[in-house]
């Protein structure tokens, strides 16, 4: 050994994480010196002292410094491992020491692009690699786990870096792994894998390392590579796991790493994706098997023990392709019939943070209504998120976390319970900064934060919230400029929500006429264009005169939304899970809903069943399910219900109601003769006070009766104004909740519509005290005053 170099070594070892850069800068530059001066390159013994004495330190000490590693030690060290590589490949004997080198320096090397990304290092690694697929010699040698190790090294360069995945002097190296995947002899390789407690070199580099380096790609250029391996080894995937679930106790831990790397690789991870792979029904089979598999997998997972990282990592990972699964129109419907719920909540019960978010955004896109109503403890499932983007808004290593969070949060907010839990647990703030600051992504982060604020403006609370936010109202109107299309949008939705609809809503229609500028508009997602499109053009072909946005998730303005179903007769309202989850679709059958247009529903997506905010708006009314009658026979059912309406509304015209100028000002027409209402007792009208905190029990009576609310006088009649006033705080609270209540206390020979509960909470408005705080809200001036 070189005393010099035992010296230095012996100084790095004793500083340990005390060292400085001058000190490491000194260490490197005496101990080059030595190995040049007196050629110890090939000295292995020496370089592995070298080596161990530099682990003692951390990596980031001398990784963080350019200074350093662009010092020729390190050059020279990249050039030992091509040589020994290089001889291997070659079949040329290695030495005890040149083989512990290698293992040793695995450990030591830093990722760094100026160390890894070298031309000659990455050839040599390549060339091995493809020595690996086609010499069983090759393939069964313990120096298989050392290239492993390097080629790990490139895959933690790679993570989260799409500059670095994209970098051409890495395409080779993309290309050979993807060999390694797709060999012949891979699938029987695979049969072997949970004979032994412990994976064997060559499993571990085939089945753990490559499918690890592949699934960390995330770039575009390559794209087809990915594309290409879940589409040939789905199949693979599927049968070998067929075999261990029929085997359940025995599986072991070999066999869980396996099954975490290889359903990563087989789950898409966009939507394009999945569109290139399921090219052929034998794929789209395999799929859906996957998924049943998948399924039988969480449940006998479903108690794992709290120290157990394998099985908790794979239940994580299993529950995120389940949702990725969902982005599929075709996969989400066989999801949904696999009833999948009470499993996911059993989930949620675990401790462990990455469980709970996959379980609460899988649940999130395939919960119902009725699901949301039956949570014991809605706060948990709002928390879990609130925590999430919490944590990731200020790491910048988790914006891509952040932005998937936020994608499905937007199935999560409509469902009004949960969305009032995320109000209270302070999200806006939040979703506020993501849509405002430029650090985020103007598409996957702002314009998703843009669309969740945009349905967080039909909760009053949080819309009452934004207005008050000034700095945040003055850049919603620079957004309105942005060079996102998709953020000009969002941006202008908000503000009309905020500042214009209700104005909208407020002001006199205009004498009802036998002719509108359209005969129908139709409102549907973007999602559903293509039966959409059909539909529009057989009701053009008809010589109906019909408003459809073709460019819908880019296209028409709210303002020209508003004029065009002010300006049309009927509103077809194309009813999917899509529609529902779109607050514009929501803002569009809203409008079309409180200017009290003629709505006819379409089901647009098979076996659809409307709830929520949605359900209420088509409720009461006759559905045009278009998948299940097929095209020819809704569409002519379709046509029968535009021309039943308009036989009805020129044999009944419509009676005049109550219209209103300004809130504060009404002006109240006679109302038509009523039958008396099903009470206890006969209810003369009489007059009422203004403000509703005065009002008796009589008062309450004699109003509904002359808004024409009867249905509403079994549940209402017995209420002062005093406890009106608080009933109706809590229908504005929770709009589809109570309309639920209503209906389930309402007798069964008077149901209540939907309809008569929509203008309830309008005339209550203008009788309701003004707050303070609130301008924007339609309410009794005399109230006020007093």
């Amino acid at each position: 050994m070189d005393s010099v170099i035992d010296n230095q070594c012996s100084l790095i070892q004793s500083k340990g994480e005390s060292i400085t850069d001058d000190e490491l800068k000194t260490f490197f530059d005496t101990i080059m010196s030595e190995i040049i001066k007196k050629n110890l390159t090939d000295n292995f013994d020496l370089l592995i002292n070298i080596i161990k004495s530099l682990n003692k330190i951390k990596e980031d000490q001398y990784s963080d410094n350019s200074l350093l590693t662009s010092h020729s030690f390190f050059a020279t060290i990249r050039e030992r491992i091509i040589f020994l590589l290089h001889c291997w490949r070659n079949d040329q004997a290695l030495t005890d020491s040149a083989r512990n080198f290698l293992t040793e320096v695995t450990s030591f090397l830093p990722n760094i692009e100026e160390v890894l990304l070298q031309k000659q290092l990455l050839d040599e690694l390549n060339a091995c690699i493809e020595k690996i697929v086609t010499s069983d010699k090759h393939r069964q040698d313990q120096l298989i786990y050392t290239i492993g190790r390097i080629l790990e090294k490139f895959q933690r360069l790679m993570q989260g870096d799409i500059d670095i995945q994209e970098n051409s002097l890495l395409t080779p190296l993309l290309n050979v792994v993807f060999m390694c995947l797709r060999t012949p002899f891979y699938a029987e390789m695979l049969q072997h894998v949970g004979e032994e407690a412990k994976l064997n070199n060559t499993q571990f580099f085939f089945f753990v390392i490559c499918p690890h380096f592949m699934n960390t790609y995330e770039g575009s250029v390559h794209q087809s590579l990915v594309i290409n391996l879940a589409r040939e080894l789905v199949s693979v995937y599927t049968l070998w796991l067929a075999i261990w679930l029929n085997k359940l106790s025995s599986i072991n831990n070999p066999v869980l790493l396996v099954i975490n790397r290889l359903r990563r690789l087989t789950t898409p991870r966009a939507n394009l994706s999945w569109r290139d792979i399921l090219v052929k029904s034998d794929i789209f089979e395999a799929y859906l098997k996957l998924i049943d598999y998948h399924r039988l997998l969480l449940q006998h997972l479903s108690t794992p023990k709290t120290n157990d990282t394998l099985s908790l990592g794979l239940i994580a990972g299993l529950l995120q392709s389940l949702f990725m699964s969902t982005i599929n129109e075709k996969m989400f419907s066989h999801i949904q019939s696999e009833h999948l719920v009470p499993l996911l909540f059993q989930f949620t019960d675990i401790d462990d943070d990455l469980i709970q978010f996959n379980a609460y955004r899988f649940l999130a896109k395939i919960i119902t209504e009725d699901d949301v109503k039956a949570l014991a403890n809605p706060v948990k499932i709002a928390s879990v998120f609130v925590k999430r983007i919490d944590n990731d808004i200020d790491n910048q290593i988790q914006q891509k976390r952040l932005n998937n969070t936020l994608l499905s949060l937007q199935s999560l907010v409509q469902h009004d319970q949960i969305k009032d839990e995320l109000v209270k647990q302070n999200l806006l703030p939040l979703l506020i900064r993501c849509a405002t600051e430029d650090s985020f992504h103007p598409i996957r982060a702002r314009q998703r934060a843009l669309e969740l604020l945009l349905s967080f403006t039909f909760n009053d609370d949080a819309a009452h919230f934004l207005k008050q936010n000034v700095a945040f109202i003055d850049h919603l109107r620079t957004l309105q400029n942005a060079p996102e299309e998709g953020v000009q949008r969002a941006a202008e939705g908000i503000l009309w929500k905020l500042e214009k609809e209700a104005e909208s809503i407020a002001k006199l229609d205009l004498p009802i006429i036998d002719s509108h500028q359209y005969d129908i508009m139709l409102s549907y997602s973007h999602s559903d264009k293509q039966l959409c499109h059909r539909i529009h053009d057989s009701l053009v072909k008809d010589q109906f005169r019909v408003w459809l946005d073709r460019d819908h998730m880019h296209g028409a303005t709210m303002t020209a939304m508003a004029n065009a179903i002010e300006n049309s007769e009927i509103v077809l309202i194309s009813m999917s899970d899509a529609y529902k989850q779109s607050a514009y679709c929501q803002a569009e059958a809203h409008y079309a809903f409180e200017k009290q247009r003629r709505l006819i529903p379409l089901i647009v997506e098979s076996g659809y069943k409307p709830d929520g905010w949605l359900g209420i708006i088509a409720s009461g009314k006759v559905y045009v399910d278009v998948p299940k009658l097929g095209f020819q026979l809704a569409y002519v059912k379709l046509k029968n219900e535009i021309n039943q309406y308009r036989v009805s509304a020129k044999q009944f015209p419509s009676d005049k109601v109550t219209k209103t100028l300004q809130h504060n000002l009404p002006i109240t027409m006679i109302p038509t003769p009523l039958p008396p209402p099903k009470v206890d007792q006969q209810v003369t009208v009489t007059d009422y006070p203004h403000c509703i905190d005065w009002w008796t029990e009589e008062h309450v009576r004699s109003f509904l009766i002359e808004k024409k609310l009867t249905s509403l006088l079994p549940m209402l009649a017995d209420m002062n104004g005093s406890v009106l006033h608080e009933y109706y705080s809590m229908c504005r609270a929770n709009r589809d909740s109570m309309f639920e209540t209503l209906k389930a206390e309402a007798p069964k020979d008077q149901p209540l519509p939907v309809g008569t509960y929509l203008r309830f909470l309008n005339e209550m408005k203008k009788f309701v005290p003004i707050d303070s705080n609130d301008k924007s809200r339609p309410t009794s001036l005399v109230c006020s005053l007093m």
